[in-house]
Order: C-alpha cells, then structure tokens, then sequence
C-alpha cells in the first residue's frame, strides 16, 4: 500500500516541477539559451528519481551517478 505525501514530499515535488516547467520555458528561448534547458531537466529527472527511492524506502548510497538509477528499479525476477 503507497504511503501517503507528507508536506515535506509535497514541496520538494513542487521543486521538481519547477525545475520541470523550467526546463519547458529554456527549450523556447532563442539560441544558444535552449542548451541549459538539458541541465534544469537533468536535475528535475534526477531529484524526482532520488525522491521516489526515498519514499518507497529504497536504500540508495549518497552518490548514484544518473546512468545507474535505470540498473537499481529493475525488480526481482
């Protein structure tokens, strides 16, 4: 059962989804600035993932390079 989203979970989500809609707004911008859309979007993706481990109880060591978090979900066959 999923646990419910504390106030903490919930403004760290909405910091997320800042970066997220962020990320959004710098791929329209005229060149060169779209090039730092990959660096808001990278940070958003990454925090959500770390996120996510946290809540669901996932023990990750303080430093996962971001290729990693794909080989740490794969459940148990």
């Amino acid at each position: 059962m999923p646990q419910p989203l504390d106030a903490n979970v919930m403004r760290r989500l909405a910091f997320i989804r800042f970066l997220y809609d962020q990320s959004m707004d710098q791929v329209n911008q005229p060149e060169p600035l779209p090039a730092t859309a990959i660096l808001s979007f990278h940070d958003a993706v990454e925090l959500f993932l770390r996120l996510s481990a946290e809540h669901l109880k996932q023990n990750l060591p303080s430093r996962v390079d971001f290729a990693e978090y794909k080989d740490r979900g794969t459940p148990p066959a």
